[in-house]
């Protein structure tokens, strides 16, 4: 029984450990995709080709209400996108995660091919101006 009862406690500590270092690595790729100036220039492909829309591509599930707040927001700024919903299709679901670095969280944003991450990453873009500016590139 004591025998066990020890099993049980070097499980749980291994466990706890695990977990601590995979919140660890994601915070890491999270830091990663982190807005700085240069990272955020989705407007290259724009500024070669004038008047040409944004490439949105979000990938949502359909109870997500992170993923219906992204999706009023660039429809409030008029922007078309295409939605991949990853509960339909297993292979949504890996083309999301080797896409973003192995976010599995939803929703995940693209533009122009350019992680910008979840909700909240996209909601700093229309804060400080980013996806203005991503927009105004393409007129």
């Amino acid at each position: 029984m004591k025998n066990l009862l020890s099993i049980g406690i070097f499980v749980l500590v291994i466990a706890a450990v695990c977990y601590i270092v995979l919140s660890l690595i994601d915070n890491n790729r999270k830091e990663q995709f982190e807005m700085s100036g240069k990272d955020t220039d989705v407007s290259t492909s724009c500024q070669l080709q004038p008047n040409k829309e944004l490439d949105i591509v979000i990938y949502s599930t359909p109870t997500c209400s992170f993923c219906v707040n992204a999706k009023q927001l660039l429809s409030s700024k008029g922007l078309k996108y295409t939605e991949k919903n990853i509960a339909e299709s297993s292979a949504l679901l890996k083309e999301m995660l080797t896409k973003s670095g192995g976010m599995k969280s939803v929703p995940q944003i693209f533009i122009n091919n350019k992680h910008i991450g979840g909700f909240s990453d996209l909601e700093k873009w229309e804060k400080n101006g980013e996806l203005d500016k991503a927009i105004n590139s393409c007129k």
